[in-house]
């Protein structure tokens, strides 16, 4: 099954002003079109009076058929991802529930060991911005005049923070910041594990497929381009980065902050620094040390949590909606 970039219509919230569009991407997990679709009311809850003139785009991205055939392909790998971070946990933690968090990050982490479905993802990616941007075009917005905000969760901030890189230094795509005005106004990124990756990926050495930008030698950045006069320029405006306290993915460990787990992008000339937002977060009705690695593990999964109440900490929805009340000044901005 192919990929076919959604459309729709940009609409004019004030006379004279940019126009505005959002992109979420997602995590890990099947999804399909329409998983998502309730985060587009709590998201329009807090883009305040004109909310319904700023369309909501969705990149699904588990059309490729081989993503999970390839996962049992990956299982020596994968052992090795969990080893890797039980040992990294177990350093600064001793074993309270390393295992339960090592698969769960193992399984986060396993797409990027396939370099076709991250290629195939990263053509899609592609895909939708550009569509995003002609819509934006046939509106009456060139690209100077659009405020593109991408708000991403979990894996889907590794595909977005590639996919930027990949912008700027790949001019044929068209999303140049400074060959074709394309600028991003916002890019949120929620329960980030690109630092987690980096760090991984770095420990696995050469069984992880080269290209990733987030393994640069010079660490995480935002991305940078030259205008023809030699001065740079960024390909975002606005980086955001939020994570929970209790969110390993990430890079939390019960309250703790792990270094090499949480993505922080440092101040670099041109760039202002990444604006970065730690959530208090709370376990509801846990009785026992045995049924808080039960409800992790679920948690954590996505899968129900059963009977006993409990707080996702890795919820993409409990994210916006905590953020709900900056989200209009972030976005609508023109």
């Amino acid at each position: 099954m192919g990929f076919t970039a959604q459309t729709q219509p940009w609409l004019k919230r004030n006379q004279g002003g940019k126009g505005e569009a959002v992109l979420l991407v997602h995590g890990i997990g099947n999804a399909k079109p329409g998983s998502y679709d309730f985060l587009i009311p709590k998201i329009r809850a807090g883009l305040g009076p004109n909310a319904d003139k700023i369309p909501i785009y969705i990149l699904y991205y588990d059309f490729i058929n081989d993503w999970f055939r390839e996962k049992t392909q990956l299982e020596k790998t994968l052992g090795d991802c969990e080893d890797w971070i039980q040992h990294r946990l177990a350093g600064e933690y001793g074993d309270a529930f390393n295992q339960v968090v090592a698969e769960v990050l193992a399984d986060v982490i396993w797409p990027v060991l396939s370099l076709a479905a991250r290629d195939a993802v990263q053509q899609a990616f592609a895909q939708q911005l550009q569509r995003m941007v002609m819509d934006g075009m046939a509106a009456g917005f060139p690209p100077d005049f659009q405020n593109i905000s991408i708000l991403c969760h979990s894996l889907g901030c590794l595909h977005t923070y590639e996919m930027l890189h990949r912008c700027v230094n790949d001019a044929s795509l068209h999303l140049h910041p400074t060959d074709d005005g394309v600028r991003f106004a916002n890019v949120i990124y929620m329960a980030s594990p690109v630092q987690l990756i980096r760090s991984v990926a770095g420990g696995l050495g050469p069984l992880v497929p080269q290209g990733l930008a987030c393994l640069e030698p010079g660490g995480l950045a935002c991305p940078v381009a030259q205008t023809p006069g030699g001065d740079p320029r960024t390909g975002v405006k606005n980086w955001v980065a939020i994570a929970g306290a209790l969110d390993p993915v990430g890079g939390y460990f019960f309250r703790r902050r792990l270094p090499w787990a949480y993505m922080d992008v440092p101040e670099k000339l041109p760039f202002g620094g990444q604006k970065s937002l730690i959530d208090a977060q709370d376990w509801l009705s846990v009785q026992s040390e045995a049924e808080l690695r039960l409800l992790l593990s679920q948690a954590l999964a996505q899968r129900k949590a059963g009977e006993v109440p409990l707080n996702d900490p890795h919820s993409w929805g409990d994210y916006i909606v905590r953020h709900q009340n900056q989200l209009e000044a972030w976005i609508c901005v023109g």
